[in-house]
């Protein structure tokens, strides 16, 4: 849970083409979310599952440029709220999203929806404009520089597979020393006292390894849930 006063924003991928904006709110499972979009910004508010689990989650962006409400759209779906924003004017392509240049963790670029020019006028592209690439690199560089020094906070999955990984491996490695020592020292009665050695570690493990079942249910990986079924 955050602690009290704590502003928490959820991670915001975001995308341009020369006549809108495309942003998508990384936030789960999210009920009746506050959405006030104006010329000048966004104000979000939402409870929902984000980067610290379920919690109270909010928004405010201050644009680099104009946007028109009344043509802009967005969607609440299961795994994020995407955002069609629609550009004022003529339109032309951002530097950044926001007015101000300012460090924000959770503002990321999403490569899938970066797309500066329509392909009718990749032709007539005049030879001082910066190319795609160009930019791309430009916003790269400023997200890294602006990022320089503050240490990236892992997840609660990442966290979770680390420990959970880390766990496994020192209690079937300790498992494994002591049937190794016991070897040595005992030969043939090493056979029988093993399992007196090591039969509380292992079952602790082998219990522990019936979560590699759970972890594709939940989400965590990617992997099938039959193969774990099958080794457990």
């Amino acid at each position: 849970m955050a602690e009290p006063g704590e502003r928490l924003s959820p991670f915001v991928y975001w995308g341009q083409k020369t006549d809108h904006i495309s942003l998508k709110i990384d936030l789960k499972d999210v009920v009746d979310p506050i959405v006030d979009l104006t010329e000048d910004g966004l104000k979000f508010k939402a409870d929902g599952i984000g980067i610290r689990g379920h919690n109270s989650y909010e928004l405010d962006i201050e644009f680099y440029h104009p946007v028109d409400p009344d043509k802009s759209r967005y969607r609440v779906l299961d795994r994020c709220i995407d955002f069609h924003i629609q550009k004022k004017g003529d339109g032309e392509v951002w530097p950044r999203l926001t007015w101000k240049k300012i460090n924000h963790p959770w503002l990321k670029i999403d490569f899938d929806k970066v797309a500066y020019e329509d392909e009718s006028e990749e032709d007539n592209q005049p030879e001082n404009d910066m190319s795609q690439e160009e930019v791309l690199k430009q916003l790269e560089k400023e997200l890294d520089l602006d990022s320089a020094g503050e240490p990236d906070v892992p997840d609660f999955k990442t966290m979770y597979l680390f420990m959970y990984n880390l766990f496994q491996f020192v209690g079937f490695t300790f498992i494994s020393c002591v049937l190794i020592v016991n070897f040595l020292r005992n030969k043939e009665e090493a056979i029988t006292s093993g399992f007196q050695l090591v039969g509380n570690p292992l079952m602790v493990c082998q219990t522990a390894a019936i979560m590699e079942i759970l972890h594709p249910m939940l989400g965590l990986v990617k992997s099938g849930a039959l193969a774990p079924l099958m080794q457990v």
